[in-house]
């Protein structure tokens, strides 16, 4: 039981950086991996911890299938940094087809940052949540992976269905 307090003690404390805190510099594709994966690491399972959320094989992969832009002389900046540390993390419950959808019709940066923000803050209030269900499940702790298992299951069907509705578009961000 210690061991699962202390896991999900340090679940929750993943803290993604905010729009306003990502690079205001560009980066070389190095740097973006050790920058993104030094945030994405922390969510891995500890028997998973060998392997890496994002590679360099697959950010070429994202710009090849026009998830992310191509970077600009061979730089990435906030904009495709803030969608690789998004897709890094839905990918483990998405298609990458309905993140491509999902990201190339965002229009304009203000709007990226208010879906980046949000997404920030929904996941550390799920990851709030995980820890919550948790306690109060503790005298049944035999029915929680299961229980965890099916409302994950319900919401990805729900997320699917609502990433790949071509009528469901982005709001316009004001001074659009």
């Amino acid at each position: 039981m210690n061991n699962i307090n202390t896991w999900l003690t340090n679940l929750n404390q993943l803290k993604l950086p905010l729009w306003q805190d990502l690079p205001e510099i560009t980066l070389y594709l190095d740097q973006v991996l050790e920058y993104v994966n030094s945030y994405l690491d922390q969510l891995l399972v500890t028997t998973l911890k060998k392997e890496k959320i994002i590679t360099a094989s697959m950010i070429n992969n994202y710009v090849k299938q026009g998830i992310i832009k191509a970077p600009d002389k061979k730089r990435y900046g906030k904009h495709q940094i803030a969608i690789i540390i998004m897709v890094g993390i839905l990918k483990q419950v998405l298609t990458i087809a309905s993140l491509k959808s999902y990201f190339q019709s965002i229009s304009n940066e203000t709007q990226l940052e208010i879906i980046y923000d949000s997404f920030v803050s929904e996941l550390k209030t799920a990851l709030l949540d995980i820890n919550t269900s948790f306690q109060s499940e503790a005298d049944n702790l035999e029915l929680l992976p299961m229980n965890l298992a099916t409302t994950a299951m319900a919401n990805k069907i729900m997320a699917e269905y609502l990433f790949d509705q071509p009528d469901l578009k982005l709001k316009k961000a004001k001074g659009d």
